[in-house]
């Protein structure tokens, strides 16, 4: 699922990157320029203002829906990415302890540590898109509104259909930059185990090596 960019002439051009690595690498950030400058600007979708009274009820009630499996989505990515950050640490102390030191060992950690990174990047963008959202179409004043019919309740229902669609376009590029994360850290976190196992093909461990000296 690609970055959502709207309005704002950087996010414009952030989303016209090639796709490749590159795009993939910055993900998490361009979905960071992104959410902001949606946040800041007011949204406004053309077509929801020509949408009719109707429409924009059932509208709202769809995007609740979609908002909600958003969130679910998030929440089972977040669950797993919070245990692939805790094994993946374990696996590579346990990987570099055996090592020696090498230039193959210099790179096996710093691998092991961008894979990671990537790693906690999704856990945060996984979490910070859980925050609760306002809900929109929804309490007294707006069913007040509705009550009062004529142009406060299409006004209404058009501001709340564009908050609500700005909400669920933000919850979509955290998804897509959880994601992102998380393919990069274990493609990754692949490359690491492959490099460390390099390393004990080459390097003799320290036990190894302090024997080694101690019987010369």
């Amino acid at each position: 699922m690609p970055i959502d960019c709207r309005l704002n002439r950087m996010m414009r051009a952030l989303c016209g990157l090639p796709r490749g690595a590159l795009q993939e690498a910055i993900e998490p950030i361009r979905m960071w320029i992104a959410n902001s400058g949606l946040r800041a600007e007011k949204f406004s979708d053309p077509d929801i203002a020509e949408l009719s009274d109707a429409d924009l009820s059932s509208y709202l009630v769809a995007d609740g829906v979609r908002a909600k499996e958003l969130d679910e989505k998030l929440q089972k990515l977040t669950a797993a990415l919070s245990v692939a950050v805790t094994v993946g640490g374990l696996v590579g102390q346990t990987m570099l302890g055996g090592l020696s030191a090498s230039w193959l060992k210099t790179a096996t950690a710093f691998s092991f540590l961008i894979a990671e990174l990537y790693l906690v990047v999704g856990v945060i963008v996984g979490f910070d898109g859980l925050r609760p959202r306002a809900r929109y179409g929804y309490g007294p004043a707006f069913l007040r509104i509705m009550s009062q019919g004529g142009d406060a309740k299409r006004n209404e229902l058009i501001a709340a259909a564009n908050a609500s669609e700005r909400d669920n376009i933000m919850r979509a590029n955290q998804a897509s930059a959880a994601a992102s994360a998380v393919r990069n850290g274990v493609l990754i976190f692949v490359f690491s185990v492959f490099l460390g196992i390099l390393a004990v093909e080459f390097a003799p461990p320290p036990a190894l090596s302090n024997l080694s000296s101690a019987s010369k």
